[in-house]
């Protein structure tokens, strides 16, 4: 799949998640849509996301193991 297409891609499923969010009254901080940015732009996997927000918001004793 061309480039292109991909960013079109993840620009649709990062609108769509902060859109789902924000019907749900919640407000994305600064971080999330910092990574959002990256995912789009290709520099960041959603894998990646997930497991900085799991390091930001799981204390180190229940961590699951990769």
């Amino acid at each position: 799949m061309p480039e292109l297409e991909l960013r079109k891609r993840r620009e649709r499923a990062a609108r769509n998640a902060m859109a789902s969010s924000a019907l749900e009254g919640l407000v994305a901080s600064k971080v999330l849509q910092e990574n959002l940015h990256r995912y789009v732009e290709g520099t960041t996997s959603l894998e990646q996301i997930l497991k900085a927000a799991q390091a930001r918001h799981t204390p180190e004793s229940s961590k699951m193991p990769d």
